[in-house]
Parts: structure tokens; C-alpha cells; sequence
């Protein structure tokens, strides 16, 4: 389609003996005594390619390819009754055509769990109040090439047929914002209340699995194209359990998170961001948030109503400064720069929802473990000498404290007794270690006055403890 000229969607032009173009469906099943419908559908390759309006005429943007589409549903025909959804992807392909190269790529296409595809959507609806219906999804491995000027065209190839949603949505936003407080706030509540009844009619709940076994990021410069850093991510796991009554749970772990240097010593990349030889998974989690009844009665008894645990192993950070403020700039910048600061601006306001307590009596029970984090400041970019701190191993665990203080208190007045909730969050740091490392030797810098051998690590501050201790008001006493 054109749209006001500017605005072009269209299929690439294919040769059906050289790329299977056609949509199969498979004959309908005979019906079965016990009624019901299975579907499936299969397509072997979906080609687009991408274009607008630029100087005049038409540019191309981006070429997609997405082989070997699969679906399959499946339901028993009975009002409210079990339903199943399978969705598989075999491969996608995404050629930038704009800057040249690949732009989206299947890095391999083995499988999770023996299956031969990238992508998997697998729902199964069970119709039973007792058990919960269960979504998964798994990703295979997955490479993206970050052209800032490929990826600023697509936003805003995706954006035009979107500008007269915004203004409406525009034109919405500013009613709304006539609108009386108190009455905004009642909408909100009521809307809130409405979502919590949904979520308590909702049969037996809801568990979704999500895998990833791996996404990388080359963040390419702008006009050269040249590769500044690679970015990747390796088995990432997420299991969440929404019961009907409210409550939530949320586990996984994240096997590692890499940043390599490309670009400051070129042919001889070194990694700025990664796992410690010793540690076999960078991160595990888990949060668990009770039904609302179980909340309501933990908050009467003073104690904490949900529970998050978390466990880092040690990473390694080679900080060399040209390079981070380089990668730095480039993540603040441009498409990439916003999506940062959402993510970033959405993680702040979650952490201020958890620490607010405001006057509700809620209290989030905290054990962290981040083991040994060790940060190289090198001589030069990717060398293994200069200086090392090892910031030791890191806790943070909280207890629920009722004490009795003097509010008022003054000379010659003992004040009013007040009983508080506190909050006592302690964060300690053990075997804290800094040390200087010289490849080839120095003179004088050894612990005895002598020179050290060459790769001998000459420590300056060792085995240190620290201790911080941080009470904050929970309920009504948060003015504390």
C-alpha cells in the first residue's frame, strides 16, 4: 500500500520455482463422538520487504524472512472448555538493506529440548478451576545488528500509521487531566479492584515459562558501521505462577551477561563484563507475593508479606575508561538512548513502590548474596595487570523490629512514648580486597619491601568488613 506517498508495505516479488510462496492448511479431522475442532496451519516462508518514501522516491529499508510458519489449535468444543495453542517459527532472516549486512539472523537453529526451531508458543487451556492454564515459550539463539540509522527509518516506518491514534490518545490525555482529582483517583481504584476480581475469578490461575538460550547485540557505528561492542545473554529462565486468590511467584536465572570491547584495540577484543572463571551462573531469583488474604493477615501480624531472594555470583568488570564512556554515549543516544531510560526510569519507580510504604503495613522481607565482584583497572585496554579490588562478598538481609521511642523529647522533658514498626535493613561486605598486579615485576612493591614476582598480586587493603545498617519506618510509622 501507499499511503500519501511517503509510506510503502510490500511483499517481495518471489519466482514459485525458486521460493516456496504457498499457505497450506490440513484437511478437517472427521468429528468425534465427543464433538470439538483441531486446526493447523503451516507456512513455509513469509518474504517482506520494507520501504518508504525518502527524496522523492522510494527507499529500501530492511528485507524479512520468516521460515517455516507453524499453528496448531486445538479445542474440545464445550463452553469454557480445554483449548490448546501451538505456534513454532523454524528461522528468521532480516537483511539490512539500508546499511547493508544482516539485521536480525538465527545464530543456530538447534533447539531446546530437541526441537528444530527458533522460536515456540505453547498454551494449554485446561478448563479446570483446580488447575491453572500454562503458557511457554522458548527462544533459541538469536543476533541482532544495531544500525543506528536502519533502526531510527523502521521506527519510523512503524510510527507513521500510528501519529492519528497518538493524537486521539493525545486529545484523551488532556480530558483527562481536567477531570476532577478525587474523581480520577476513585476511576483508578475502581479499575484497580475490577483487575484483582479478574485475576480471583480466573479458574485455577495462570503459569507461564519463559527460556532464552541466547541474544546477542553488536552496537555498530553510525556512517562507518564499524563494531563498537558486542552485547550478549546466555540461558535466561523465568517461571511464573499467578494463583486466582492473587498471588504471585516469580523464579528464574540468568546464566551470564557479557559486554566486549571491539573497538579500542581492533582484531583484539577482550571482555569488559563477565562471569568469573569459578561461577557456573551469574544469577538467581525469586519473588513470591501471598493470595490477598494471606497479605492482609501478615500486615495484622506485623510481618513481612512478600519475599524476595536473590543470589549473584562473582563477576568480572575490566574498566577501561575510554571504552565505557564510548559504550556509555552510545547507549544514551538516539532509539537505543530512550528504550534505556524507559528501562531504567521503570526499574526506578518499582524499587521507590517497594521502599514506599506509605500507610499500608507493607513490608518486603530481602535475602541478596552477590559473591565477590572483582573490578580491574589496567594499565592498558584488555590487560590483565594494574589494579584489582575485589569488593567481597556482599549481603543484604532485613528483620521487622517493634520499639518503644520518645517522640518530643527534650532537655528536662522525657517526651511521649511511641511504639514503631521498623524495618532494619542490614548490608554487610566481607573479605573486601584491594591489590596492585604487575606483569612484568616492579621494584619495592612486595609486602616483605621487595620487588614482586612477575603476575604477583601486591595487596594494599585485605580481608575488611564493613557493615551498614539502615531503619526505616514501615505502616504508620514511616514518618519515622
Amino acid at each position: 500500500t501507499d499511503a500519501h506517498g511517503t509510506r510503502v508495505a510490500m511483499a517481495e516479488d518471489t519466482d514459485a520455482t525458486r521460493v516456496p510462496t504457498t499457505a497450506t492448511a490440513a484437511p478437517p479431522e472427521p468429528p468425534t463422538e465427543k464433538g470439538g475442532m483441531e486446526v493447523r496451519f503451516s507456512w513455509p516462508l513469509l518474504s517482506l520487504l520494507l520501504k518508504d518514501g525518502h527524496g522523492g522516491g522510494a527507499r529500501s529499508l530492511a528485507r524479512l524472512g520468516m521460515h517455516t510458519l507453524y499453528v496448531k489449535y486445538v479445542s474440545d468444543g464445550k463452553p469454557g472448555g480445554a483449548t490448546e495453542l501451538k505456534l513454532a517459527l523454524h528461522s528468521l532472516q532480516a537483511e539490512d538493506v539500508l546499511c547493508g549486512g544482516d539485521f536480525v539472523r538465527s545464530i543456530a537453529l538447534e533447539g531446546q529440548h530437541g526441537d528444530q526451531t527458533l522460536a515456540q508458543l505453547h498454551y494449554k487451556g485446561t478448563g479446570d478451576d483446580g488447575c491453572p492454564d500454562t503458557i511457554s515459550l522458548r527462544f533459541n539463539r538469536l543476533h541482532l545488528e544495531w544500525n543506528p540509522a536502519t533502526v531510527a527509518a523502521l521506527v519510523a516506518f512503524v510510527r507513521r500509521p500510528m501519529e492519528a491514534e497518538e493524537a486521539e490518545l493525545a486529545e484523551a490525555t488532556v480530558a483527562a487531566e481536567a477531570q476532577p482529582e478525587a474523581e480520577a483517583e476513585a476511576e483508578a481504584a475502581a479499575a484497580l479492584e475490577a483487575g484483582a476480581a479478574a485475576r480471583r475469578s480466573s479458574g485455577g490461575g495462570i503459569s507461564v515459562n519463559a527460556e532464552l538460550q541466547a541474544l546477542s547485540v553488536s552496537l555498530n557505528t553510525d556512517g562507518s558501521g564499524e563494531r563498537l561492542a558486542l552485547l550478549g545473554m546466555q540461558e535466561l529462565v523465568v517461571d511464573t505462577l499467578l494463583s486466582p486468590g492473587g498471588g504471585m511467584r516469580v523464579s528464574g536465572q540468568l546464566g551470564n551477561l557479557t559486554a566486549q570491547d571491539t573497538y579500542t584495540v581492533p582484531g583484539s577484543p577482550y571482555e569488559m563484563l563477565g562471569l568469573r572463571a569459578a561461577a557456573q551462573s551469574l544469577l538467581t531469583f525469586e519473588y513470591e507475593s501471598p493470595s490477598d488474604a494471606a497479605r492482609a493477615a501478615s500486615r495484622a501480624r506485623a510481618e513481612f508479606d512478600h519475599v524476595l531472594r536473590l543470589k549473584m555470583s562473582s563477576v568480572r568488570v575490566s574498566y577501561w575508561h575510554a571504552a565505557v564512556m564510548h559504550t556509555w554515549d552510545y547507549l544514551q543516544s538516539g532509539i537505543l538512548g530512550a528504550l534505556v531510560n524507559a528501562t531504567a526510569s521503570t526499574v526506578v519507580q518499582a524499587a521507590r513502590s517497594v521502599l514506599s510504604a506509605g500507610t499500608d503495613a507493607s513490608a518486603l522481607e530481602l535475602h541478596i548474596e552477590v559473591g565477590s565482584p572483582l573490578v580491574l583497572l589496567p594499565t592498558t585496554a584488555g590487560a590483565a595487570d594494574g589494579l584489582q579490588a575485589d569488593l567481597g562478598r556482599i549481603g543484604v538481609s532485613n528483620t521487622l523490629e517493634r520499639r518503644v521511642e520518645h517522640e518530643g523529647r527534650a532537655f528536662g522533658a522525657a517526651g511521649v512514648e511511641t511504639m514503631l514498626l521498623l524495618d532494619c535493613i542490614r548490608v554487610t561486605v566481607e573479605k573486601m580486597q584491594l591489590s596492585a598486579r604487575s606483569v612484568g615485576g616492579g621494584e619495592g612493591g612486595g609486602e616483605g619491601g621487595g620487588s614482586p614476582t612477575p603476575g604477583e598480586d601486591v595487596r594494599m587493603i585485605r580481608d575488611d568488613v564493613v557493615e551498614v545498617i539502615v531503619e526505616r519506618g514501615v505502616g504508620d510509622s514511616a514518618g519515622r
